[in-house]
This record gives C-alpha cells, structure tokens and sequence, in this order.
C-alpha cells in the first residue's frame, strides 16, 4: 500500500491513504487522425470555449482549435512564421476567443524595430498583419518588444527594449505602453532609474485590469573589478502613466540563488515573487526559498522572507552515493511549480527528487539518466514557516521512450486542497532495473498511466488515484499536458495503442 508522509516543521509522522469526497472529471475527445498531427508540438492554451495546440513544420506553422463542449476540432489553420525576410513570428496572447499573433519585422528607411499584430478569429478567419508600435533601433535592427495582457483582457501592454547600443550606454533607461482591445494607445511612457553604472534588465512583468504595470528586474554591477564583488540585486516596480513609477529594493541577491524558479504572482489585489533555488551539495548556502509580496495599491513591502532550509532539510532533499570506478547513485531535487494559496495565506511548492545513474571513467564521469524518486510537496505561510512537508512516492518511475514521464503537475483547487499529477507505472508489473550501468526501462512504455495524487489541505490526508478511460484494460499514456489555472483545468494528449486523443481533466 501506498502512504504518504508528512512531517510538520521537520517532526516526522506517517499518514493512512484516504478517499477524499472530491471527483475529478475526465472529458476525452474522439480519435485523432494521427497521420495528420504529427508535426503536434504543444498546447497554445485554452479560451472559455475552445482549446488550442499547434504544431510546426518548417517555417510554417500549424494551429488547431477545438471546442471545448466536444472536443472535436473546429479549424486547422496554416500560418507563416514569417511574413517577409525582415517579420518573423515571436509570440501570442488571447483576447477573449480570438488568438493575436504578435510578429516584430524592421523599418530599414525609418530604422525602426515594428510590432505587428494577426488575430485569428474563433471561425478560423486570419486578419492581415497591422503595425501597432514602433520603437527606434539601430542599423542592425536590434532591440524590440515583450508583450503581455490584463486578466480581463483589455489591456495590453508593450515593454519596449532599446538597442544594445543604447543599453550600454543608459541601461536603466525603457519605455512602457499600454492599449486597449482595438490597439488604441491608452499610454505610454519613458523611464529612467537610478542604475546608471549598473546594468538593468526587466525580468517579467504584469499590466493589472486598471491598465498599471507591475514588473521584477534585476540590476547587476557589471563594471565590477573583481568577479567575488559581482553580484545581481532584485527590485519591484510600479510603473504608470507620465513616467511615474514606485521602486522597492529587495535586497536579494542572484549569487544567493543561482539555479532558481522564480514565479510572479497578484492574489487578491498583492504583488508577489517566489524563488527557490535548486538544492546540492556543492551550493550548500543556496538551498531556500524567497518571497516577497506587496500591496498593489500602496505598493508597501507587506513580506519579505529568506527561508534556508536547515541540515534535516537539505539531507531529506539531497543524497549522494560516490564509489569510485563503480556506477554511481546522486540523489538533488528540482522546483518545478509554485502556486499561491487562494485564501492569500502563503504559497505551495512542488518538486522533483531526482535519481541520477552515471559511472566514473576515469578523470571524467559520463553521465547520466535521471529518474524522478519522489514528489515532494511543500507549504510555506507567508510569514516564512515551513507548515508541512508532503512526500509522494513514485518508486515504480522508469524510463519509457523519448517522451518525459517523469513531469509532473501542481495545482490547488478553490479550496486548497492539493492536486499533483504524474505519469507512473503503479503496480510494478511493468518495471525492469536496472543492471550496472543499465537504466531502470519500462518492458512495455504503453503501460505507464497518470496518476492523480490529492491532499486535503486541512487534514493533510491524500489519496493515489490511478485515472483510466472506459477501457478496464488500457491505460491513458499522457503524451502533453498544461494547466488553465483560471479554470481549474487541464488539458491533456493521451496515447492508447495507435489512437491519440484530446481531453480535459477538471478539478
């Protein structure tokens, strides 16, 4: 029998498997023709009606939509990524049920970067390219844009990069705008911080339904003399109309987190970032988590924590087994998602506990299959306290084929309760270990089913729930999956036998 484990502030205790009351609702689609979806790559993401995936071939690319009633395809469209030898494709937003396509191309005679945008309509009509900004650049057509849009989707805003040439000179020195669902111009804006002799770099960003922009940025003293005098800072901002703009100063350092995931997050009217850097022996000081969260309003530094993980942490996280001229076993672990609680209360981190078989050769190692060992869930509230640590076993992962099985997925329901989805081989029927320097393999990698593993976050208890289809004898191999967070859903491709399907899995 499968348990879990929960240690509350590093005290150990052992929990029982328990049927939560909640049901998670699969929907499948009909078969796909496979023949004609092979050049799939990933979801584009999904509207309140349709699901959208696309697929490339060449410098052409293909996107597909589907109704999200049914599951059954609407359109399949053809679209250029470039549009001619000085516009190429460089990303999307949604608005609504319409897919915008954002292309940047240069003006040689104006020496102009431009952003044009396509929408593609949820009838599968496909507008010409229209020019919505222009920025200046240099001969060589450098710099350019980085697009994002509001929750509600009626604002859209435009983080315009000068050219490296300009960067060098004044770094901290960029433009901002924002407009509205025809590509009016609400705003836009210089800005100038006090980075002069350092380099400044706007990490990501976020424009709020009241069309105000907050972002992360870095600042870095890239003339330092010395490389232990180097180091990268991390600040918040708000930016609005007229140049106007707040700064906060978190006093974070990158060489503190030097393999870190970092997520921007606004719950409940709060600007947020988390980082967690990623645990080894060989970086003992950058093992932790950071956050820091503001009020969006005043924009007043509410919390900001440092959590290091203690020894019992670290060694709970991080093994190692070295012989010398033998195979080699390394245990690390690997952030993979952070989500905020809905009650504002803190956030919730998932990672992976990595097994790694390499051997020694010598002066050198040749490494290496990876393996995920374990999925390990943690609670933090917001004033820094390690609440509780859940550990999922996933001892029957295995290799399969070139498709990863060891992702997996975090989200949290409107009640917090805790959902991790996986790719497993449960039963250990299908699993071969591995010998010396043999990987552990599936015998047969259509075997592998998704796992739904959930935790109620008021008792902690949990429940390891195999999904299947209607077929008693087949499990769903998950060939993609992608969180709509908004919608407490998730798309999925599943693979059983030849037939491919699109389905959704909702919370």
């Amino acid at each position: 029998m499968r348990k879990i484990f929960l240690f509350l502030t590093l005290q150990f205790a052992v929990g029982q498997l328990f049927t939560l009351a909640q049901q998670l609702e699969m929907k499948l689609g009909p078969d796909m023709d496979y023949s004609s979806y092979t050049s799939f790559k990933s979801f584009l993401g999904a509207t309140d009606n349709f699901i959208y995936t696309w697929g490339s071939k060449k410098n052409d690319i293909y996107i597909y939509e589907y109704d999200k009633s049914d599951l059954k395809l609407q359109y399949k469209v053809l679209v250029k990524k470039n549009i001619n030898s000085t516009t190429v494709y460089t990303g999307y937003e949604f608005m609504g049920d319409d897919l915008l396509l954002f292309y940047e191309g240069f003006d040689k005679k104006k020496s102009q970067n431009t952003l044009s945008v396509r929408t593609l309509t949820s009838n599968g009509q496909l507008s010409n390219p229209e020019i919505i900004a222009r920025s200046d650049s240099d001969k060589k057509g450098r710099g350019g844009f980085y697009q994002t849009i509001s929750p509600n989707q009626k604002n859209l805003a435009l983080y315009i990069v000068p050219p490296p040439s300009e960067q060098e000179k004044e770094s901290s020195k960029f433009s901002m705008a924002v407009y509205d669902t025809d590509y009016q111009l609400k705003w836009e804006s210089n800005y100038e911080l006090p980075y002069t002799n350092e380099n400044f770099f706007l990490t990501k960003f976020y424009v709020s339904d009241e069309g105000e922009v907050f972002a992360f940025a870095k600042v870095s003293n890239v003339k330092a003399v010395l490389a232990s005098n180097y180091r990268e800072n991390w600040i918040l901002l708000k930016l609005s109309a007229n140049g106007e703009y707040k700064l906060i100063d978190l006093e974070v350092f990158e060489d503190d987190f030097s393999k870190y995931r970092l997520r921007l997050n606004t719950p409940k009217g709060k600007f947020s970032v988390y980082a967690m850097a990623e645990a080894s022996y060989k970086y003992d000081n950058q093992t932790g988590i950071f956050m820091a969260i503001a009020d969006m309003k005043t924009f007043e530094l509410e919390h900001k924590v440092l959590l290091e993980f203690d020894e019992a942490t670290r060694r709970s996280l991080t093994e190692e087994d070295r012989i010398d001229g033998k195979p080699q076993e390394f245990f690390d672990f690997k952030p993979i998602s952070i989500q905020s609680r809905h009650d504002s209360s803190g956030i919730v981190i998932a990672i992976e506990k990595q097994y790694t078989q390499s051997s020694d050769m010598g002066n050198s190692v040749t490494s290496n299959e990876y393996f995920t060992r374990d999925i390990i869930i943690m609670a933090v509230s917001n004033s820094g306290r390690l609440k509780s640590t859940y550990i999922i076993p996933k001892d029957q992962q295995a290799e399969g084929d070139e498709y990863n099985k060891s992702s997996s997925l975090l989200m949290l329901d409107k009640s917090d309760n805790i959902h991790v989805f996986f790719n497993d081989e449960p039963e250990n029927q299908n699993f071969k270990p591995g010998r010396g320097k043999e990987p552990a393999k599936m015998k047969d990698p259509a075997k592998s089913a998704l796992v739904h593993y959930t935790i109620e976050s008021a008792t902690g208890e949990g429940k390891y729930q195999i999904l299947r289809t209607n077929s008693k004898n087949s499990l769903p191999e998950v060939r993609n999956f992608r969180p709509i967070y908004d919608h407490n859903q998730i798309l999925i491709i599943i693979e059983q036998g030849k037939k491919m399907k699109l389905g959704t899995l909702q919370l």
